[in-house]
């Protein structure tokens, strides 16, 4: 279903350069990924959209400046739009790691929290420009020193970026960000498909180590959960079985079968038996006897898949993609030019709030000098017109209240 690779045309760079400058140095930049089937379309990633975005102008010379010595040197707050400036237009890796370190003392002042969504999906996406998933996923992961919280496209760029390559194990650890962080559920169906993909295949590939099965677990439960497919139905059960809690189980069964019809097909066999499994230590004699009692009655009632989980991923999870991610292609280009539109409007602010500051400081020194000098007329007229602002200002609220 989804769209072949096409590899990156990267001959057009050099006269893009001359023709744009700095910019040009990343125009046309499409990262190179191996030629088989991927789970995202081409389309998903926008490279024309976000290679010709809207960028902040700025002198990155200067900036790098300022940002070394307020962030790195005098360790004080800087405005998050000025931290977007510069993730904006990296064009070298060494602008790219200078901006990951000014992102961890970002996280240490007391402006973290002002961290915009725009500025992490540009970081995030500039690594993979550069070919440094890995740095993304780090920083991703280090919650504490960093503080990045992608939105769910960013999240699906990174995850299709791992299973592109067929890094299934990466890919599972960007699905079990989303599940830490509480953000897939049914209300992300286009998350819960690539994070149940990259966990299928993760399975695939041999049994996970003892510490990791409760992640894997739960992440394929959250990326399954309120799906009536049997694909993720039989991954909800197993989700479960991988968490050695299974308590819930019986009563999701009880609910699957009331809620469906005689025809539906409820969970795999491999479901079951992952099931059956685990009822060996995991729950009391009644417990058991109640799972036990529902998987005659799915037998008996011929309700058991016997498909396999690889051949029902075939034939649901991928035939759906291609409809789950068109509202994100066609939304990006407008999300694009929104967040630059609220950067624009912060640079704006900036400066006003700048110019005041100046008029004030202004203000202050002339009235110092006047003070030093003696300039009574000055404070006399000042003192007039000030008496004139209270007068003016009770007249308007006498007016209000008649």
């Amino acid at each position: 279903m989804a769209a072949s690779i096409t590899l990156a045309n990267g001959f057009g760079v050099l006269n893009n350069f001359f023709a744009n400058g700095r910019r040009g140095l990343l125009k046309g930049f499409i990262p190179i990924c191996q030629g088989h089937r991927n789970i995202l379309s081409d389309a998903y990633r926008a490279e024309d959209a976000w290679q010709n975005r809207k960028r902040l102008e700025v002198h990155m010379d200067d900036l790098r400046v300022k940002l070394d010595q307020d962030l790195l040197t005098l360790k004080k707050p800087v405005a998050s739009v000025d931290l977007q400036k510069f993730i904006d237009n990296i064009i070298n890796e060494d602008e790219l790691k200078a901006s990951e370190q000014y992102i961890y003392s970002f996280r240490h002042t007391p402006v973290a929290h002002h961290l915009r969504p725009y500025t992490i999906h540009s970081w995030l996406r500039v690594c993979l420009d550069f070919h440094q998933p890995l740095r993304a996923l780090r920083a991703l992961q280090d919650k504490t020193h960093y503080g990045l919280f992608p939105d769910i496209y960013t999240f699906n760029l990174l995850l299709d970026h791992f299973l592109r390559s067929k890094d299934y194990h990466n890919a599972y650890l960007v699905a079990k960000e989303m599940m830490l962080i509480e953000v897939m559920n049914s209300s992300t169906p286009l998350a819960q498909a690539l994070s149940l993909y990259a966990c299928h295949h993760l399975l695939k590939q041999g049994s996970p180590q003892e510490d990791e099965k409760w992640s894997i677990g739960m992440t394929l439960a959250d990326a399954t959960r309120d799906n009536s497919s049997c694909l993720s139905r039989s991954y909800h059960v197993i989700g479960y079985c991988m968490t050695g809690n299974i308590k819930p189980i019986s009563k999701i069964l009880d609910h699957w079968l009331s809620g469906s019809s005689e025809d539906d097909k409820i969970v795999t066999q491999e479901a079951v038996d992952h099931l059956k499994e685990a009822l060996e230590t995991a729950v009391t004699e009644d417990a058991k006897m109640k799972i036990q009692e529902q998987f005659q009655s799915l037998e008996s009632s011929g309700r058991i898949e016997k498909a396999s989980l690889d051949e029902l991923m075939e034939t649901t999870i991928l035939p759906a993609i291609g409809n789950l991610e068109k509202d994100d292609i066609d939304n990006y280009p407008k999300v694009l030019r929104d967040w630059h539109s609220t950067c624009v409007e912060a640079i704006k602010l900036q400066k006003e709030d700048k110019n005041q500051m100046e008029r004030k400081a202004k203000e202050a020194r002339l009235e110092k000098l006047l003070q030093e000098v003696g300039g009574v007329e000055y404070w006399i007229e000042k003192a007039r017109s000030e008496g004139k602002e209270v007068q003016d200002s009770l007249m308007e609220e006498d007016i209000k209240r008649q």
